[in-house]
């Protein structure tokens, strides 16, 4: 197997790094992160679109994948994806080269508004995330991800491998949804999940979870061959012995 791109959700580094986005990007792919994932509140966006600027594209052009994970206010029939935010994201896409942009189900009510926005003002970047984390309503179940496959063709997917682990430990749901979603599965999210004193956390890195080896022998499943991998491990500082170690382990 070709070794896949591989990279970091800037989620938690936003919330947990004291640095610009563009040194945060920097350090990353001088530690040859070649993937990333901007999350994206309300906030972030109005900064990204603010400093659209010639550092931040030099900072973001080396990685060869980006996706953008667009804000919690997707298509709501009472708050529906405003043509403000849209613009917003519109203002991206014309900038930087997205591959993806990533959107939770369990957000999405007026799947009809999106998938116009989708056709005509996003290019087709739609990737719909699955399955959803085990305390979630919707999104994770198998039939509600073969009704969003046929009934919206244009839409791509991403599928995530702890969440599948949540919901079903024994691997088969993970590649249970990668056979669905084919060749429109535009990459994965991956961390794991850790005991720590008085909780469990389900985003930890991979190379420090618990459930390492289940979630490496999802990952080696020839299904997964090409795939970009998005590490949302819960990243706390530059460290760059923790970027090599959670690369290589999602690698695997």
């Amino acid at each position: 197997m070709a070794k896949p791109i591989t990279g970091f959700s800037l989620g938690w580094i936003f919330d947990t790094v004291p640095d610009t986005i563009c040194n945060i990007l920097r350090f990353l792919r001088k530690n040859d992160a070649d993937a990333v994932e901007l999350c994206l509140d309300p906030v972030r966006l109005r900064h990204m679109v603010l400093f659209l600027n010639q550092e931040l594209h030099a900072s973001l052009a080396p990685f060869d994948y980006v996706s953008l994970h667009l804000p919690e206010i997707t298509c709501r029939k009472n708050d529906s994806l405003t043509d403000e935010v849209a613009r917003q994201i519109v203002s991206l896409l014309s900038v930087f080269n997205v591959h993806a942009l990533v959107v939770h189900p369990d957000t999405i009510e007026d799947w009809d508004s999106l998938a116009r926005y989708n056709k005509n003002t996003f290019n087709g970047k739609i990737a719909v995330e699955f399955p959803m984390d085990k305390d979630k309503k919707s999104g994770r179940a198998i039939e509600e991800l073969i009704e969003i496959y046929d009934n919206f063709p244009d839409f791509s997917f991403v599928l995530d491998v702890q969440h599948a682990y949540e919901n079903d430990p024994i691997g088969n749901l993970a590649i249970e949804a990668a056979e669905i979603m084919s060749s429109r599965l535009q990459h994965l999210h991956v961390s794991g999940q850790k005991q720590n004193a008085d909780s469990v956390s389900r985003h930890a890195y991979l190379f420090e979870a618990d459930n390492q080896a289940d979630i490496k022998e999802v990952l080696a499943n020839e299904i997964f061959d090409g795939v970009p991998r998005i590490s949302e491990g819960e990243f706390k500082a530059l460290d760059a012995d923790a970027v090599s170690s959670e690369l290589k382990a999602i690698a695997s």
